[in-house]
């Protein structure tokens, strides 16, 4: 089972005072917990967190557009009808951006 990342600040911690093994640990459990259910991508934009398993699920695009073509159960735990409890979580590249230290931010661009 992937890891799951309990906090921005756990990320912070990892990314500033750990070694290089360390630092690819913390962005292999970024990239499980942000991997979108549908795509299978790490989102470069929006994020979907649904409220039914507390869970982000993906790109709030792919999740929407999934929704619209009739599928309306959450692609993680199954929950019919879960759009009502469908979140968007703006923002979170750029957070993530700040918890990096300036010599840091190639590790940023290995999310991708």
């Amino acid at each position: 089972m992937a890891t799951q990342i309990s906090s921005l600040a756990e990320i912070q911690h990892m990314l500033v005072s750990a070694g290089e093994e360390q630092k690819t640990r913390a962005i292999s459990a970024v990239n499980a917990a942000l991997r979108c259910r549908i795509c299978l991508s790490v989102p470069k934009a929006d994020l979907a967190y649904a409220q039914c398993c507390e869970t982000i699920i993906g790109c709030l695009s792919c999740i929407e557009d999934n929704e619209n073509m009739g599928n309306t159960n959450c692609p993680n735990c199954g929950q019919a009808r879960f759009g009502r409890n469908l979140h968007r979580v703006a923002g979170w590249y750029d957070a993530l951006g700040a918890l990096a230290e300036d010599d840091d931010v190639p590790i940023l661009e290995r999310l991708f």
